[in-house]
């Protein structure tokens, strides 16, 4: 049988393999297999199609059960009302397959009815709009990636247009793919990216073969961990594993790539609806995707109410003038219908050529062409049993829909009355099985009403099945317009609205079980209306967790901040304290992310961080606290406190034999020491994070342990270069490196190369390797939003110009950037913010004020914040300064120098005790001690084992020659 493009049987027309099935213009909700299998059925219309042809068809190249083709052949038997024990359609071979049989009309053969169905009109009056959306279809066909936005008031006809598109574009390219995704007023506090996943599981459950997912599990994995419905459960531990810890400029990415990939199959066709109610995220995503300039056969409709969004102050209006701005996006703004398209509409309801001109003037002039006021009048006013109503009250008519649809809803039975009061607080769509929970009537008398009501095209749509993991299967079904949801909704009583949102709340949450984090959104917006502080407060940290997550900063701190919120309202307590560590954490979280770690605003956090701690014992918001807390003190410059806490975290976990605390607390103890100038110190700690990190490898094998051994190696590999063991701490930055490759964490890698292996460069002196890494390494920073990182790689650069340059001209922009620095409230750890370097580069040019200037400002960071490292580096510039600026200075400079030496020997800071060596020696040899000076530094050289190829070492070496000779 060739390929049909639709089909009309009984009342039902099914338009292709993918859908939809509609009943008297209606979409009856179906899942892609369901259709699939009654496309396949159709397509052999007559004959028995056994189960294992219908398994080929519909699941190729997958296992699947019985089972599973009798839930899809359960699902058209009802879909179709097809009874059965006495079938219409669906006849059962027993044993061996199914047998599709299709009603002829009268007269008609066979043949003929299985011809195309002719398609009726499905809307007036937006022909224009429809033929624009096609032409920028036709324009994505060619690889012109397009973003249409329509725009228009509640009822205009958005949906209408978009659907009579889709429609349209399923019969022109059956193949495309189409992904349609929905925001929703009622899904509680704009979870990130909702829309898009919804977009994206859409087009992947109704693909016609595995291709797309396939690729989105090779291009797009963190996306596709979002969606565990559609991949194993063992696969989706391992995507969780493979995702952790991505930045949301790469989650973007990788599904802007993806989608374009997609596109390169065929075209594609992203539907995303009342985006007035989207999430930042999406909207960073719609942007991403507009300026993308990849050639992609992608085109993005999205439906918003331009009113709505401008009393909200949502940002969607922002992002629509920007694009328009740059030719990036075209928008078409619905208006209301004329004259002639309100006599269309009658014509085609009526089945007159010609309507009633004095009905056409009453519909039009009460309506204003808004369609659906027109929709609902003409229903009210040519109902039959409404003629003496008609002729007597057509000026007493509602003029605004509130009062049409207050007025319909009174002529409802009670009952079904009091179900929809239940489904107005359930949301624009329910499943039958929740009303049934709140109004204690069974899930099959609940489902006749609402079946009874989206037949008659009563304020309700079928919507498909809900199934929920505790195995409830029940009708879903949706108002026909969100403005039936708000009239019924706000007629209720505030006491009544907040019991029936705890009691959908509670259904859900049974439902759901262990996978309530699947719906926290749904479930937040529930307990909020109805007031329930302490669910709240529980998925608010359930969302802010996803947002982490998803890398979404924005969203993860309105979520911690909402949680804080409702916080106060809880008892005092061990589950309160808990709850507010984690909020607290969570929003300190994200103030770092988004500005620095060094962030004011999270000082607001500490005392009650600190607090905290001392009562919390759970490890997981104790490791979460601890992080943020010495995050702060590090990179404030709290030296002393952060190595306090440092040793706090590992004595917590050594006390609690829990080896991952003791890793984490010593790694970072290493770090900061090291700024101290304790290097001994530093590199016992960083070895024993290491030994815990391993012990724990040892014992439980999981990612779990490296993140902890990237920071011991990182503050191994400083404290070893200060040591003076240079090769072994390139060693040890290399094993840090390895093991931030393999956690894949972001956030660590950024930290590592710029921190560790930037920082390595600087002090080895290595310009050109430095410059290099720096323009690597800073654009990685950038991508991921770290801040810190990005502080560190920017410094590189300007450092490495000092040198590599002119450093008269490149010294004015560091010192600009270090006031920047300054002026946040950070001086990044780069030696004393870089000042000495640049210090170093400018005493070589000669340019002596300058100089000046920043050793000045590096000893008063030497004084003002105890980065004790470098201070005898600082001096030993001083000293070289004294000597440029008055040679007779040399008693002054010699004691600066002698000042040096004794502090690197006491902190053992070996490398920068040959700095230091080599000055003094310098200042004897040309006071005629040059005896002295030769055993001064052969002294110091003599105590390195290693690193004899590093610039230090090999000047020491041409200077000792020198004074040899």
């Amino acid at each position: 049988m060739s390929e049909i493009a639709a089909l009309e049987f009984g009342p039902f027309r099914l338009l292709g393999r993918h859908g939809p099935l509609l009943r008297e213009g209606q979409e009856i909700k179906l899942q892609p297999k369901a259709l699939a299998t009654l496309w396949t059925l159709v397509r052999q219309a007559g004959e028995v199609v056994t189960k294992q042809a219908l398994m080929d068809a519909v699941w190729p190249g997958t296992v699947v059960g019985d089972d599973a083709l009798t839930f899809q052949i359960q699902a058209l038997r009802r879909a179709l009302e097809d009874d059965p024990k006495s079938p219409r359609y669906l006849l059962t071979a027993h044993r061996v397959g199914f047998r599709f049989v299709l009603p002829e009309a009268p007269g008609a053969t066979a043949g003929e009815a299985l011809a195309p169905a002719a398609r009726p009109e499905a809307f007036v009056g937006r022909q224009g709009e429809l033929d624009k959306l096609l032409e920028r279809f036709a324009q994505a066909q060619r690889g012109q990636r397009q973003l249409v936005f329509v725009g228009g008031e509640a009822g205009i006809g958005k949906s209408t247009l978009v659907n009579e598109f889709l429609a349209q574009l399923r019969q022109r390219d059956p193949d495309c793919l189409i992904g349609l995704g929905q925001c929703t007023e009622h899904q509680g506090a704009a979870e990130a990216y909702l829309p898009v996943l919804d977009a994206l599981g859409n087009l992947l459950r109704r693909a016609s073969d595995a291709r797309p997912l396939e690729l989105i599990r090779r291009a797009a994995p963190g996306w596709l961990r979002q969606l565990p419905a559609l991949v194993p459960s063992d696969e989706l531990a391992s995507l969780r594993r493979q995702t952790q810890g991505a930045s949301r400029e790469q989650v973007l990415r990788e599904l802007a790539e993806a989608l374009e990939q997609l596109s390169a199959l065929q075209p594609l066709v992203w539907v995303l609806e009342d985006l007035h109610w989207s999430d930042p995220s999406t909207l960073d995503l719609l942007a991403m995707l507009a300026q993308r300039t990849t050639p992609a056969r992608l085109l993005i409709v999205a439906t918003y109410r331009p009113v709505d969004a401008i009393i909200a102050a949502h940002p969607i209006r922002a992002l629509l003038r920007s694009l328009k701005a740059a030719r990036k996006a075209d928008e078409l703004l619905l208006g209301y219908l004329d004259a002639a398209a309100v006599a269309h509409y009658l014509a085609q309801r009526s089945g007159l050529a010609a309507p009633e001109p004095d009905l056409l003037q009453t519909l039009h002039a009460r309506s204003g062409g808004h369609p659906l006021f027109m929709a609902q009048l003409y229903e009210y006013l040519a109902a039959p049993h409404r003629d003496s109503a008609r002729e007597a009250g057509r000026d007493a008519l509602p003029q605004a829909l509130q009062d049409l649809i207050a007025l319909q809803f009174a002529q409802l039975k009670p009952e079904d009355q009091a179900l929809l009061e239940i489904a107005s607080v359930a949301g624009m769509e329910f499943a039958a099985a929740s009303l049934a929970a709140c109004s204690g009537e069974a899930a099959e008398t609940v489902e006749r009403r609402c079946d009874h009501l989206a037949r008659q095209g009563q304020f309700v749509l079928d919507h498909g099945l809900a199934i929920w993991p505790d195995g409830t299967s029940s009708g879903r079904y949706r108002f026909r317009h969100v403005l039936y949801e708000q009239v019924i909704r706000q007629s209720l009583s505030s006491a009544r609205c907040a019991r029936l949102n705890r009691q959908l709340a509670e259904t859900l949450e049974r439902a759901y079980g262990a996978r309530g984090e699947e719906v926290a959104g749904e479930l937040l917006h529930y307990y909020e209306q109805a007031g329930a502080a302490d669910k709240i407060v529980r998925y608010s940290i359930v969302l802010a967790r996803i947002a982490l997550q998803r890398t979404a900063n924005e969203e993860l701190q309105v979520q911690a901040e909402r949680g804080l919120q409702w916080l106060a309202q809880l008892p005092a307590g061990a589950s309160r304290d808990e709850s507010e560590l984690a909020l607290r954490g969570l929003a300190a979280v994200a103030l770092q992310a988004r500005h620095g770690n060094h962030a004011d605003a999270v000082q607001e956090h500490r005392p009650a961080l600190e607090r905290l701690l001392k009562t919390v014992q759970n490890p997981a918001l104790v490791e979460l606290a601890y992080g943020v807390l010495w995050r702060l003190l590090h990179y404030r410059d709290e030296l002393q406190a952060a190595a306090v806490l440092a040793q706090g975290i590992s004595d917590w976990g050594r006390a609690r034999e829990l080896p991952l605390f003791e890793a984490y607390g010593q790694g970072t103890a290493a770090l900061t020491l090291n700024i101290m100038a304790r290097h001994p110190q530093a590199r016992a700690a960083a070895l024993q994070g290491i030994e815990a990190a391993e012990r724990l490898l040892r014992a439980q094998p999981a990612l779990l342990a490296v993140e902890p051994s990237c920071t011991s190696y990182s503050g191994y590999a400083l404290a070893s270069w200060y040591l003076g063991q240079p090769e072994t701490a390139w060693d040890a930055a290399s094993q840090s490196r390895a093991m931030g490759l393999l956690i894949g964490n972001p956030y660590a890698l950024c930290m590592i190369e710029a921190g560790v292996i930037g920082n390595l460069l600087m002090l080895g002196r290595d310009w050109q390797a430095l410059r290099r890494h720096a323009q690597e390494v800073l654009p990685l920073c950038e991508r991921h939003g770290h801040e810190d990182g990005c502080q560190y790689g920017r410094q590189h650069l300007l450092i490495a110009d000092c040198f590599l340059g002119e450093p008269t001209r490149a010294a004015p922009a560091l010192f600009e950037f270090m006031e920047q620095e300054r002026a946040s409230g950070q001086v990044s750890h780069n030696p004393i913010g870089g000042y000495a370097y640049v210090a170093d580069a400018l005493l070589d040019s000669g340019s002596l004020d300058l100089a000046q200037r920043a050793i000045t400002l590096a000893l008063q960071l030497v004084a003002q914040r105890g980065l004790l490292a470098w201070e005898p580096e600082v001096l030993r510039l001083q000293a070289e300064l004294l000597l440029r600026q008055n040679r007779r200075k040399t008693g002054a400079a010699e004691e600066l120098l002698q000042r040096a030496l004794a502090l690197c020997r006491e902190r053992h800071s070996r490398m920068l005790e040959l700095r230091a060596a080599r000055s003094l020696a310098k200042l004897w040899a040309s006071g005629r001690r040059g005896a002295e000076a030769r055993a001064l530094l052969n002294e110091v050289y003599a105590g390195f084992s290693e690193g004899f190829d590093t610039v230090d070492l090999r000047e020491a070496r041409e200077q000792l020659a020198s004074l040899q000779s």
